[in-house]
């Protein structure tokens, strides 16, 4: 009867010890993730022009391209999204915007007839041009913005919306077309 309390004893303390470790090791996991995150961040804030009150909210945030990105006060960016700027373009981020999880902004993309094998002689070509955001928008998840786009302040661009194009101050954009 004492062994199998004992047996029991010891094993309850190994059980212990596990957890205990495992905290610990989850622990370390999240101190060295959030720093390694934070040297990305800073590097893009050494890259491109991030107010220091942008905020990157989350993992696997990616800016990227030998364009501009210009980024305000305020404004926050959600997990796994990117922005891309390629070369001679930009991205400008007003003040007090926020950018949910997944979105995708980009300054560039194929022509789509090149794409579709309408011209099949011709090189591919690209479309490149600016995306503008004002202030006070919210852009939600899973939301694709194309070059050329530009929207005005105080936007909301729901979920899972593609969108392209100009967008008039007070609206709400979902799938890609006004709502109000």
């Amino acid at each position: 009867m004492h062994r199998d309390h004992a047996i029991k004893s010891i094993t309850a303390s190994r059980e212990n010890i596990y957890i205990m470790l495992n905290k610990i090791f989850s622990k370390i996991y999240r101190l060295l993730e959030r720093s390694h995150y934070k040297d990305i961040y800073d590097g893009y804030r050494k890259s491109y022009s991030i107010d220091s009150g942008f905020k990157f909210n989350g993992k696997n945030i990616e800016f990227y391209g030998d364009g501009q990105i210009i980024a305000g006060k305020n404004s926050y960016i959600g997990n796994n999204s990117a922005i891309q700027a390629a070369a001679n373009s930009r991205v400008v981020i007003g003040d007090r915007v926020a950018i949910s999880h997944n979105v995708r902004i980009y300054t560039c993309n194929r022509v789509a007839k090149f794409v579709c094998g309408l011209c099949t002689d011709d090189p591919i070509q690209y479309e490149t041009s600016d995306v503008i955001i004002g202030n006070n928008v919210w852009i939600g998840a899973n939301v694709l913005i194309l070059q050329g786009t530009t929207i005005a302040d105080n936007v909301v661009i729901g979920a899972n919306s593609v969108i392209k194009g100009k967008f008039k101050s007070g609206v709400i954009v979902a799938p890609a077309r006004p709502l109000s």
